[in-house]
């Protein structure tokens, strides 16, 4: 996939941390049963072991960020959420959100933020504190994103 070589080079370019993945792509059953995932987000995630930006305000999640084995847990965002939620109604709503959006990409400089593609329609959503759940369309696809990350983020 040529958009995934593209980025890797602009983000090595751009010195990122970046690590190739040398084991195969294992995720957990909670994501698996849980989710339906496009390919080229497979793609990704099976090449790379680390991906942040310089100054690791900003990751995507890998297969390590999935098993829990970091610090800061590819669900955090929805933990948070359901601990503040007041009413069972609330607590539906956001397991209903987050069984829809995949969190793919962590920001903590400044605010907590989120990108997390719909898997529903493979899109890709932004989302930020307070609110988690009130998200913004970013990109119509995982390859758009990454497109997107190099043109419009540098």
């Amino acid at each position: 996939m040529e958009i995934l070589e593209n980025f890797l080079s602009w983000a090595e370019e751009k010195q990122w941390h970046i690590k190739e993945k040398k084991n195969l792509l294992v995720l957990p059953e909670e994501i698996t049963e849980r989710y339906l995932l496009p390919e080229t987000w497979l793609r990704f995630v099976s090449r790379v072991s680390c991906c942040a930006n310089p100054d690791e305000s900003a990751w995507f999640l890998t297969q390590e960020d999935y098993q829990n084995q970091n610090a800061f847990a590819w669900n955090t965002f929805e933990t948070i959420s359901l601990e503040s939620a007041g009413t069972p109604e609330e607590i539906q709503k956001i397991r209903a959100f987050w069984n829809r959006y995949f969190p793919v990409m962590l920001c903590v400089s400044g605010e907590y933020a989120f990108y997390a593609i719909d898997t529903e329609n493979g899109s890709v959503v932004y989302g930020c504190e307070p609110e988690f759940e009130e998200t913004e369309a970013f990109a119509e696809s995982f390859p758009e994103f990454l497109r997107r990350i190099m043109y419009e983020r540098t």
